[in-house]
Protein backbone atom coordinates (compact mmCIF):
# COMPACT_ATOMS: atom_id res chain seq x y z
CA UNK A 1 0.00 0.00 0.00
CA UNK A 2 2.83 2.44 0.82
CA UNK A 3 6.52 2.47 1.89
CA UNK A 4 8.01 5.62 2.76
CA UNK A 5 11.04 6.67 4.13
CA UNK A 6 11.61 8.21 7.76
CA UNK A 7 11.18 12.45 7.82
CA UNK A 8 15.22 12.36 8.72
CA UNK A 9 15.49 11.40 4.99
CA UNK A 10 15.38 13.55 1.62
CA UNK A 11 12.33 11.98 0.33
CA UNK A 12 9.23 9.47 0.68
CA UNK A 13 8.61 6.87 -1.40
CA UNK A 14 5.04 5.71 -2.27
CA UNK A 15 4.29 2.07 -3.42
CA UNK A 16 1.01 0.69 -3.66
CA UNK A 17 -2.71 2.11 -2.78
CA UNK A 18 -2.13 6.53 -2.10
CA UNK A 19 -1.49 8.55 0.74
CA UNK A 20 -4.04 11.15 1.55
CA UNK A 21 -2.83 14.31 3.49
CA UNK A 22 1.00 13.17 4.27
CA UNK A 23 2.28 16.02 5.91
CA UNK A 24 -0.62 17.62 3.72
CA UNK A 25 0.85 15.81 0.46
CA UNK A 26 -1.26 13.35 -1.90
CA UNK A 27 0.80 10.69 -3.31
CA UNK A 28 -0.05 8.64 -6.18
CA UNK A 29 0.59 5.25 -6.43
CA UNK A 30 3.79 3.51 -7.83
CA UNK A 31 5.19 7.06 -8.25
CA UNK A 32 8.32 8.13 -6.28
CA UNK A 33 7.88 11.45 -4.63
CA UNK A 34 10.43 13.97 -2.77
CA UNK A 35 8.85 16.62 -0.34
CA UNK A 36 9.91 19.22 1.56
CA UNK A 37 9.74 17.30 5.13
CA UNK A 38 10.66 20.33 7.31
CA UNK A 39 7.80 22.31 5.87
CA UNK A 40 5.26 24.33 8.50
CA UNK A 41 2.46 22.08 8.98
CA UNK A 42 -1.09 23.18 8.91
CA UNK A 43 -3.26 22.02 11.85
CA UNK A 44 -6.63 21.58 9.66
CA UNK A 45 -6.70 19.14 6.66
CA UNK A 46 -9.09 18.77 3.92
CA UNK A 47 -9.77 15.34 3.28
CA UNK A 48 -12.18 14.37 0.13
CA UNK A 49 -13.24 10.71 -0.63
CA UNK A 50 -15.73 9.63 -3.52
CA UNK A 51 -17.95 6.26 -3.22
CA UNK A 52 -17.61 4.40 -6.11
CA UNK A 53 -19.34 1.41 -6.94
CA UNK A 54 -16.45 -0.46 -9.35
CA UNK A 55 -15.30 -3.83 -11.00
CA UNK A 56 -12.02 -4.51 -9.05
CA UNK A 57 -9.54 -6.99 -9.45
CA UNK A 58 -8.46 -9.14 -5.97
CA UNK A 59 -6.62 -11.85 -7.31
CA UNK A 60 -4.99 -12.70 -11.00
CA UNK A 61 -7.41 -12.68 -13.34
CA UNK A 62 -10.13 -12.35 -10.39
CA UNK A 63 -12.52 -9.71 -10.52
CA UNK A 64 -14.99 -8.51 -8.19
CA UNK A 65 -17.93 -6.60 -7.76
CA UNK A 66 -17.01 -3.97 -5.45
CA UNK A 67 -17.70 -0.71 -2.80
CA UNK A 68 -14.64 1.70 -2.68
CA UNK A 69 -13.77 4.94 -1.89
CA UNK A 70 -11.30 6.56 -4.39
CA UNK A 71 -12.08 3.47 -6.62
CA UNK A 72 -9.52 1.41 -4.81
CA UNK A 73 -9.30 -1.86 -2.34
CA UNK A 74 -8.25 -0.36 0.66
CA UNK A 75 -9.13 3.20 0.51
CA UNK A 76 -6.63 5.60 0.91
CA UNK A 77 -4.21 6.19 4.03
CA UNK A 78 -5.16 9.21 5.07
CA UNK A 79 -2.63 10.53 7.94
CA UNK A 80 -2.73 13.38 10.17
CA UNK A 81 -0.63 14.84 13.50
CA UNK A 82 -3.15 14.42 17.26
CA UNK A 83 -5.14 17.52 17.66
CA UNK A 84 -5.39 18.40 14.28
CA UNK A 85 -8.77 19.10 12.56
CA UNK A 86 -10.21 16.51 9.83
CA UNK A 87 -12.50 18.51 7.52
CA UNK A 88 -13.80 15.50 5.73
CA UNK A 89 -16.54 15.49 2.61
CA UNK A 90 -17.84 12.38 1.39
CA UNK A 91 -19.41 12.26 -2.42
CA UNK A 92 -21.01 9.30 -3.25
CA UNK A 93 -20.92 9.34 -6.85
CA UNK A 94 -24.10 9.99 -9.17
CA UNK A 95 -24.03 7.12 -11.17
CA UNK A 96 -24.16 4.13 -7.93
CA UNK A 97 -27.13 2.28 -7.50
CA UNK A 98 -26.78 2.24 -3.10
CA UNK A 99 -26.17 4.32 -0.46
CA UNK A 100 -23.40 4.79 1.31
CA UNK A 101 -21.72 6.66 4.15
CA UNK A 102 -18.40 7.00 6.33
CA UNK A 103 -17.69 6.03 10.00
CA UNK A 104 -14.02 7.29 11.15
CA UNK A 105 -13.19 5.43 14.39
CA UNK A 106 -10.46 8.43 15.15
CA UNK A 107 -13.53 10.71 15.29
CA UNK A 108 -15.62 11.55 18.38
CA UNK A 109 -19.09 13.01 17.13
CA UNK A 110 -22.71 12.22 16.94
CA UNK A 111 -23.27 9.10 14.75
CA UNK A 112 -26.53 9.83 13.35
CA UNK A 113 -25.73 13.50 12.59
CA UNK A 114 -22.30 12.76 10.55
CA UNK A 115 -22.33 9.23 9.64
CA UNK A 116 -25.34 8.86 7.92
CA UNK A 117 -26.12 7.01 4.77
CA UNK A 118 -26.26 9.47 1.57
CA UNK A 119 -28.09 8.64 -1.85
CA UNK A 120 -25.64 8.47 -5.12
CA UNK A 121 -25.21 12.16 -6.04
CA UNK A 122 -25.25 13.28 -2.73
CA UNK A 123 -22.67 14.71 -0.41
CA UNK A 124 -21.83 15.04 3.39
CA UNK A 125 -18.97 17.88 5.41
CA UNK A 126 -18.39 17.14 9.11
CA UNK A 127 -15.21 17.99 11.36
CA UNK A 128 -13.21 16.18 13.48
CA UNK A 129 -10.60 16.80 16.03
CA UNK A 130 -7.62 13.99 15.76
CA UNK A 131 -7.82 13.56 19.88
CA UNK A 132 -6.06 10.25 20.50
CA UNK A 133 -2.62 8.90 18.56
CA UNK A 134 -2.94 5.74 16.74
CA UNK A 135 -3.70 3.79 13.42
CA UNK A 136 -7.88 3.91 13.31
CA UNK A 137 -10.11 2.10 10.43
CA UNK A 138 -12.84 4.22 8.77
CA UNK A 139 -15.08 2.38 6.91
CA UNK A 140 -18.46 2.64 5.29
CA UNK A 141 -21.50 2.56 8.07
CA UNK A 142 -24.56 1.53 5.87
CA UNK A 143 -26.44 -1.57 6.30
CA UNK A 144 -25.89 -4.23 5.71
CA UNK A 145 -22.47 -3.03 7.10
CA UNK A 146 -20.79 -6.65 6.65
CA UNK A 147 -21.57 -6.12 2.97
CA UNK A 148 -20.09 -3.03 2.40
CA UNK A 149 -16.88 -3.70 4.31
CA UNK A 150 -16.78 -7.09 2.59
CA UNK A 151 -16.79 -5.62 -0.73
CA UNK A 152 -14.07 -2.96 0.09
CA UNK A 153 -15.43 -0.16 1.99
CA UNK A 154 -12.81 0.94 4.61
CA UNK A 155 -9.64 2.20 5.13
CA UNK A 156 -6.41 3.35 7.50
CA UNK A 157 -6.03 6.33 9.37
CA UNK A 158 -2.49 7.46 10.98
CA UNK A 159 -2.96 9.84 13.79
CA UNK A 160 0.46 10.29 14.86
CA UNK A 161 1.35 11.76 18.60
CA UNK A 162 2.26 15.12 19.19
CA UNK A 163 5.36 13.52 21.05
CA UNK A 164 6.56 11.59 17.59
CA UNK A 165 7.48 8.05 17.97
CA UNK A 166 11.65 7.54 17.86
CA UNK A 167 12.74 7.89 13.74
CA UNK A 168 12.29 4.96 11.65
CA UNK A 169 14.24 4.26 8.09
CA UNK A 170 10.89 2.91 6.07
CA UNK A 171 7.17 2.58 7.01
CA UNK A 172 4.69 0.54 5.58
CA UNK A 173 0.96 -0.15 5.49
CA UNK A 174 -0.72 -2.76 5.83
CA UNK A 175 -4.28 -3.64 5.79
CA UNK A 176 -5.55 -7.09 6.13
CA UNK A 177 -9.31 -8.05 5.04
CA UNK A 178 -11.56 -10.51 4.04
CA UNK A 179 -12.98 -11.04 0.24
CA UNK A 180 -16.42 -12.86 -0.24
CA UNK A 181 -18.26 -13.89 -3.21
CA UNK A 182 -21.26 -14.22 -1.31
CA UNK A 183 -24.10 -12.78 1.90
CA UNK A 184 -23.97 -16.69 3.67
CA UNK A 185 -20.37 -16.86 2.93
CA UNK A 186 -20.09 -13.32 4.98
CA UNK A 187 -22.38 -14.55 7.35
CA UNK A 188 -20.88 -18.12 7.64
CA UNK A 189 -17.15 -16.57 8.12
CA UNK A 190 -16.14 -18.27 4.65
CA UNK A 191 -14.11 -15.86 2.93
CA UNK A 192 -12.63 -16.63 -0.55
CA UNK A 193 -9.85 -14.50 -0.14
CA UNK A 194 -7.73 -13.31 2.78
CA UNK A 195 -5.85 -10.20 1.20
CA UNK A 196 -2.75 -7.57 2.39
CA UNK A 197 -3.63 -4.40 0.92
CA UNK A 198 -6.55 -5.45 -1.16
CA UNK A 199 -5.11 -8.45 -3.73
CA UNK A 200 -4.14 -12.10 -3.15
CA UNK A 201 -0.52 -12.15 -1.88
CA UNK A 202 -0.24 -8.79 -3.19
CA UNK A 203 3.57 -8.72 -1.27
CA UNK A 204 4.81 -12.31 -3.19
CA UNK A 205 4.20 -10.58 -6.73
CA UNK A 206 5.98 -7.36 -4.87
CA UNK A 207 8.02 -8.00 -2.28
CA UNK A 208 8.32 -4.95 0.14
CA UNK A 209 12.32 -4.26 0.24
CA UNK A 210 13.75 -3.54 3.38
CA UNK A 211 18.00 -3.18 4.15
CA UNK A 212 19.97 -5.13 6.94
CA UNK A 213 19.76 -3.18 10.39
CA UNK A 214 17.35 -0.71 9.11
CA UNK A 215 14.50 0.04 11.57
CA UNK A 216 11.24 -0.86 9.69
CA UNK A 217 8.29 0.13 11.16
CA UNK A 218 4.68 -1.18 10.05
CA UNK A 219 1.46 0.47 10.44
CA UNK A 220 -0.71 -2.47 10.28
CA UNK A 221 -4.58 -2.74 10.53
CA UNK A 222 -7.51 -5.54 10.14
CA UNK A 223 -10.35 -4.64 8.87
CA UNK A 224 -12.09 -8.05 9.07
CA UNK A 225 -14.86 -7.66 8.96
CA UNK A 226 -15.28 -11.15 10.96
CA UNK A 227 -11.69 -12.89 11.56
CA UNK A 228 -8.65 -11.80 13.77
CA UNK A 229 -5.27 -11.70 12.55
CA UNK A 230 -2.01 -13.34 14.12
CA UNK A 231 -0.20 -10.91 12.35
CA UNK A 232 3.75 -12.65 11.80
CA UNK A 233 7.01 -12.17 10.44
CA UNK A 234 8.77 -15.31 10.01
CA UNK A 235 12.45 -15.18 10.92
CA UNK A 236 12.65 -12.29 13.23
CA UNK A 237 11.02 -11.15 16.61
CA UNK A 238 8.86 -7.68 16.60
CA UNK A 239 11.15 -4.82 19.07
CA UNK A 240 7.91 -3.24 19.73
CA UNK A 241 4.17 -3.80 19.07
CA UNK A 242 1.89 -0.24 20.34
CA UNK A 243 -1.50 -1.44 20.30
CA UNK A 244 -3.86 0.10 18.76
CA UNK A 245 -1.13 2.16 17.61
CA UNK A 246 -1.14 4.35 20.82
CA UNK A 247 2.63 4.82 21.83
CA UNK A 248 1.40 4.43 25.34
CA UNK A 249 0.03 1.07 24.87
CA UNK A 250 3.36 -0.64 24.09
CA UNK A 251 4.81 -4.23 24.32
CA UNK A 252 8.55 -5.64 23.78
CA UNK A 253 10.00 -8.64 22.11
CA UNK A 254 6.14 -10.08 20.39
CA UNK A 255 6.44 -13.48 18.30
CA UNK A 256 2.87 -12.77 16.75
CA UNK A 257 0.65 -9.84 17.47
CA UNK A 258 -3.11 -10.47 17.45
CA UNK A 259 -5.10 -7.91 15.90
CA UNK A 260 -9.40 -7.54 16.26
CA UNK A 261 -11.39 -6.73 13.63
CA UNK A 262 -11.30 -3.13 13.83
CA UNK A 263 -8.08 -3.12 15.70
CA UNK A 264 -4.41 -1.36 14.67
CA UNK A 265 -1.03 -1.72 15.75
CA UNK A 266 2.31 -0.21 14.99
CA UNK A 267 5.32 -2.68 14.97
CA UNK A 268 8.99 -1.92 15.08
CA UNK A 269 11.36 -4.09 13.57
CA UNK A 270 14.62 -5.19 12.04
CA UNK A 271 16.16 -7.54 10.32
CA UNK A 272 19.76 -8.93 10.59
CA UNK A 273 20.74 -10.70 7.51
CA UNK A 274 20.50 -10.74 3.55
CA UNK A 275 17.23 -12.85 2.32
CA UNK A 276 13.31 -12.98 2.31
CA UNK A 277 11.49 -13.01 5.49
CA UNK A 278 7.92 -13.57 4.64
CA UNK A 279 4.79 -12.23 6.57
CA UNK A 280 1.42 -13.65 7.25
CA UNK A 281 -1.67 -14.58 9.73
CA UNK A 282 -0.02 -17.25 11.62
CA UNK A 283 -3.69 -18.45 11.61
CA UNK A 284 -3.06 -20.70 8.66
CA UNK A 285 -6.28 -21.37 6.87
CA UNK A 286 -6.58 -17.50 6.48
CA UNK A 287 -2.57 -17.25 5.41
CA UNK A 288 -3.19 -20.11 2.20
CA UNK A 289 -6.47 -17.90 0.83
CA UNK A 290 -3.90 -15.03 0.24
CA UNK A 291 -2.68 -13.35 3.61
CA UNK A 292 1.11 -13.87 3.16
CA UNK A 293 3.67 -11.30 1.74
CA UNK A 294 8.07 -11.23 1.53
CA UNK A 295 10.29 -8.49 2.84
CA UNK A 296 13.34 -8.66 0.71
CA UNK A 297 16.44 -7.86 2.71
CA UNK A 298 19.31 -6.43 1.28
CA UNK A 299 22.54 -4.78 2.49
CA UNK A 300 25.63 -6.08 4.48
CA UNK A 301 24.19 -8.44 7.00
CA UNK A 302 25.76 -11.51 8.15
CA UNK A 303 25.80 -14.37 5.82
CA UNK A 304 23.77 -17.72 7.29
CA UNK A 305 26.67 -20.27 8.82
CA UNK A 306 28.15 -22.65 5.89
CA UNK A 307 26.95 -26.20 4.91
CA UNK A 308 28.26 -28.87 7.28
CA UNK A 309 28.90 -32.07 4.71
CA UNK A 310 27.61 -32.69 1.66
CA UNK A 311 24.21 -32.49 0.17
CA UNK A 312 20.36 -34.28 -0.18
CA UNK A 313 18.20 -33.19 -2.93
CA UNK A 314 14.08 -32.89 -2.57
CA UNK A 315 12.28 -32.18 -6.06
CA UNK A 316 8.73 -30.31 -5.87
CA UNK A 317 6.93 -31.59 -8.05
CA UNK A 318 4.84 -30.78 -11.25
CA UNK A 319 1.24 -29.80 -10.00
CA UNK A 320 2.55 -29.86 -6.66
CA UNK A 321 0.05 -27.66 -5.80
CA UNK A 322 -2.92 -29.82 -5.54
CA UNK A 323 -1.14 -32.88 -4.09
CA UNK A 324 -0.26 -33.42 -0.11
CA UNK A 325 2.62 -35.67 0.28
CA UNK A 326 3.37 -36.89 -2.98
CA UNK A 327 4.09 -33.24 -3.39
CA UNK A 328 7.81 -33.22 -2.29
CA UNK A 329 10.32 -36.63 -3.85
CA UNK A 330 11.63 -38.35 -2.05
CA UNK A 331 9.32 -38.02 1.32
CA UNK A 332 10.18 -38.73 4.01
CA UNK A 333 13.93 -38.07 3.43
CA UNK A 334 16.87 -39.03 5.77
CA UNK A 335 20.22 -37.38 6.25
CA UNK A 336 23.01 -37.89 8.32
CA UNK A 337 25.16 -34.63 10.29
CA UNK A 338 28.27 -34.79 8.14
CA UNK A 339 26.99 -36.50 5.22
CA UNK A 340 24.27 -35.12 3.12
CA UNK A 341 22.71 -32.68 6.12
CA UNK A 342 22.21 -30.21 3.70
CA UNK A 343 18.71 -30.28 2.59
CA UNK A 344 18.62 -29.04 -1.33
CA UNK A 345 14.64 -28.28 -2.63
CA UNK A 346 14.27 -27.85 -6.11
CA UNK A 347 11.06 -26.70 -8.19
CA UNK A 348 10.01 -28.49 -10.73
CA UNK A 349 6.56 -27.09 -10.52
CA UNK A 350 5.56 -23.46 -12.41
CA UNK A 351 4.30 -22.16 -9.05
CA UNK A 352 6.53 -20.82 -6.01
CA UNK A 353 5.88 -22.99 -3.34
CA UNK A 354 8.05 -22.84 0.66
CA UNK A 355 9.60 -25.56 2.65
CA UNK A 356 8.70 -23.98 6.24
CA UNK A 357 8.82 -26.09 9.48
CA UNK A 358 6.12 -26.70 11.08
CA UNK A 359 7.18 -24.99 14.60
CA UNK A 360 8.98 -22.25 13.01
CA UNK A 361 12.33 -24.74 12.89
CA UNK A 362 13.56 -23.35 9.64
CA UNK A 363 11.69 -21.79 6.00
CA UNK A 364 13.86 -21.62 2.88
CA UNK A 365 11.50 -18.33 1.57
CA UNK A 366 9.69 -18.77 -1.96
CA UNK A 367 11.55 -20.66 -4.24
CA UNK A 368 10.02 -19.73 -7.96
CA UNK A 369 9.88 -22.39 -10.69
CA UNK A 370 13.34 -23.81 -11.69
CA UNK A 371 15.05 -22.16 -8.61
CA UNK A 372 16.61 -24.17 -5.52
CA UNK A 373 17.02 -23.15 -1.40
CA UNK A 374 18.74 -24.92 0.93
CA UNK A 375 18.91 -25.77 4.99
CA UNK A 376 21.27 -27.14 6.64
CA UNK A 377 20.36 -29.44 9.47
CA UNK A 378 23.23 -29.40 12.30
CA UNK A 379 20.88 -31.15 15.35
CA UNK A 380 19.37 -35.07 14.84
CA UNK A 381 15.35 -35.22 15.24
CA UNK A 382 12.32 -35.46 12.57
CA UNK A 383 11.08 -32.24 10.60
CA UNK A 384 7.79 -31.68 9.66
CA UNK A 385 7.50 -29.18 7.12
CA UNK A 386 4.95 -27.70 4.75
CA UNK A 387 4.32 -25.25 1.80
CA UNK A 388 3.16 -21.95 3.46
CA UNK A 389 1.34 -20.93 0.09
CA UNK A 390 -0.32 -24.24 -0.29
CA UNK A 391 -0.13 -25.83 2.97
CA UNK A 392 -1.59 -29.28 1.77
CA UNK A 393 2.05 -29.57 0.71
CA UNK A 394 3.53 -31.65 3.62
CA UNK A 395 6.94 -33.58 4.00
CA UNK A 396 8.94 -35.05 6.54
CA UNK A 397 13.19 -34.93 6.91
CA UNK A 398 14.63 -37.12 9.34
CA UNK A 399 17.89 -36.43 10.82
CA UNK A 400 20.17 -38.84 12.34
CA UNK A 401 24.00 -38.70 13.85
CA UNK A 402 26.62 -40.19 11.87
CA UNK A 403 27.64 -43.53 13.55
CA UNK A 404 30.34 -44.24 15.42
CA UNK A 405 33.21 -46.32 14.38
Amino acid sequence: MAVQSSPSRAGRTALGVAIVMVLAVVTVAGVRLSMDTTATLSKRYDVNLVAFEATVEVAPGDFMAAYTYNGTIPGPVVRVRQGDVVNFTLTNAGNNTLGHSMDFHAATVAWNLYYRTIAPGQTINFEFVAEYPGVFMYHCGTPPVIEHIARGMYGMIVVDPKDPLPLADREFFLVQSELYDTMDDMMNKTPTYVVFNGFHNRYVHTPLEVGVDERVRVYFLNVGPSLWSAFHVIGTVFDRVYTDGNPRNVQVGLQTANVPPSGGIIADLTFAQVGQNPFVTHAFADASKGALGLFNVTGEGAPPPPPIGGTATVRIVPGAAAKTTDAFDPNPIVVVIGVNNTVVWVNDDTLAHTATGVNGTFDTGLIQPGQGASVTFTAPGTYAYYCLPHPNMRGTIVVQEMAAH
